[in-house]
């Protein structure tokens, strides 16, 4: 008679099946089942989450990027999962850069995103800074400009506040 540890010793050696990784990527990681069901599809884009979600809890961001920006570049290039020029570890530091808002998700993916597809050598927060990219999120700077351009045209703040609103446009260009 075959033995119950015999069975269980076989299954722990087979590969998870795809209705029981879509399960987990809900239950475990909190994808929604349209994500889960298209990673899942795919045990190498399986293995890719998983290795990303090793260094990158955003489970959600991990799973958008990877249907959308990474997937759209390997259907640009013809390429699989397994080629992909840029290695889990350095797609959750681009994520960790969209999320520490030092970059925004749009720039990251059609910017960064192919920048380092090409340079995979260069970590995501240097390529962004290499191509000046970085999102700065102090105000200071920002409210010294605003006050120098204000201060170097007097009149033309005087007739905004009289009712020239056509001039908005000029301080903001």
């Amino acid at each position: 008679p075959i033995s119950e540890e015999w069975i269980a010793s076989i299954q722990a050696t087979l590969p998870k099946l795809p209705n029981e990784i879509c399960n987990e990527l809900q239950t475990k990681f909190g994808l929604s089942l349209y994500d889960a069901e298209i990673i899942s599809d795919s045990k190498e884009l399986a293995d890719y989450f998983y290795k990303t979600s090793a260094t990158q809890n955003n489970h959600n961001a991990i799973a958008n990027w990877l249907i959308g920006p990474v997937k759209n570049c390997l259907n640009s290039s013809g390429d699989s999962i397994e080629n992909f020029r840029i290695s889990p570890m350095l797609l959750a530091e681009l994520i960790q850069l969209v999320s520490d808002h030092k970059l925004s998700f749009s720039i990251a993916s059609t910017r960064v995103l192919p920048a380092l597809i090409k340079s995979p050598e260069l970590s995501a927060l240097a390529m962004a800074e290499k191509l000046h990219l970085i999102q700065d999120n102090d105000e200071t700077e920002l409210l010294e400009t605003i006050e120098a351009v204000l201060d170097a045209m007097p009149d033309k703040v005087t007739a905004y506040k009289n009712g020239k609103n056509g001039l908005l446009g000029m301080f903001m260009g």
